[in-house]
């Protein structure tokens, strides 16, 4: 499917189908693509949780990582925005080496909902970044997630990774063209999304991701730790028809999130929310998603995503059925 999440720090892409409500997902997406730190310095790993969904939940699914940075921040041409990345560039010059950039997979039967994946980004990339931007600069990873079977790169990858330690230079062509790699793939069961990274000298102040507290459950079912949220929630419809779901959203650094809410059964009235600030209480703020569920008794999967429009994100999701 081609879908574009509106958010700075992330986007997506495959293949829309008829028109729908754009808080409605209904083929394999990933909401949002979550850094343990939104903004890093060079050299750090940063653990990345994909946050996905499918309205198939039983379908595995198979999720690969990898950086490319646009050439456009080399060259300043916009046209080449998905085309060839910064590191193969610097791979062929000696700057970096090819192991840097080996991509991260992660295969199996996985159910939508979490897929954590952990990379590295390399001094090098970053050193030649600051020359030509002087600030802050910004790494550009890409996920490409597919339900089993239907992205042979993925495979492809993995087996070359196992087999000769490294990748062959078709299949970095490949990967340094995220653009042209859904030409070809299925129409439905695969996803390409594109978030940055932003990597800082090491005096400026660190973003930090938002934290939420979910007001409308019991206490007992606000916090969820675990990646695999296998439990059901169910929610109660208010004399309206709708279910309200509201947060407290706490940002250290004080910025004012956007809450965007994202489901595979009914839909939201509205997608994206602004946070209110909260009277008397700093950097503290509510948020407030109405949720329309589909007619009779519906369940589905809930996502609401939280952005700081910093780099910063966090996300509270869960499986639902809907009760009278």
């Amino acid at each position: 499917m081609i879908a574009w999440l509106v958010l700075l720090w992330g986007m997506g892409f495959g293949c829309a189908g008829g028109a729908r409500h754009p808080s409605q997902i209904d083929d394999l997406q990933v909401v949002a693509m979550v850094a343990s730190f939104p903004s890093i310095t060079a050299g750090s790993s940063v653990d990345l949780t994909l946050h996905v969904a499918s309205p198939r939940a039983n379908v595995p699914i198979e999720a690969m990582i990898w950086s490319c940075t646009p050439n456009a921040l080399l060259s300043g041409d916009d046209s080449t925005l998905l085309s060839e990345c910064v590191e193969e560039e610097l791979v062929r010059s000696g700057t970096l080496d090819e192991d840097d950039l080996i991509p991260v997979i992660r295969t199996g039967e996985f159910a939508p909902g979490q897929i954590q994946l952990s990379t590295r980004i390399p001094d090098g990339i970053s050193s030649v970044l600051r020359d030509l931007d002087g600030e802050t600069v910004s790494v550009f990873i890409y996920a490409l997630v597919c339900e089993q079977g239907q992205c042979p790169l993925i495979q492809q990858v993995s087996q070359e990774i196992t087999e000769n330690n490294g990748l062959s230079n078709e299949t970095r062509k490949q990967l340094s063209d995220p653009g042209g790699l859904l030409v070809g793939l299925p129409s439905e069961g695969v996803t390409l999304t594109q978030r940055a990274l932003r990597i800082l000298n090491a005096n400026q102040p660190i973003n930090t991701n938002p934290d939420f507290e979910p007001r409308f459950l019991d206490a007992n079912e606000q916090v969820v730790t675990s990646l695999e949220v296998t439990e059901v929630l169910e929610l109660e419809l208010d004399d309206d028809g709708t279910v309200g779901l509201n947060f407290l959203v706490t940002d250290a650094e004080g910025d004012r999130p956007y809450a965007y809410a994202y489901t595979t059964a009914g839909q939201f009235i509205e997608r994206r929310v602004r946070a209110d600030i909260k009277s008397g209480q700093p950097n503290n703020y509510d948020v407030r998603h109405f949720l329309v569920p589909p007619a009779g008794e519906g369940s589905g999967q809930v996502y609401v995503v939280f952005d700081d429009r910093e780099g910063g994100a966090a996300v509270w999701w869960r499986n639902f059925t809907i009760v009278e």
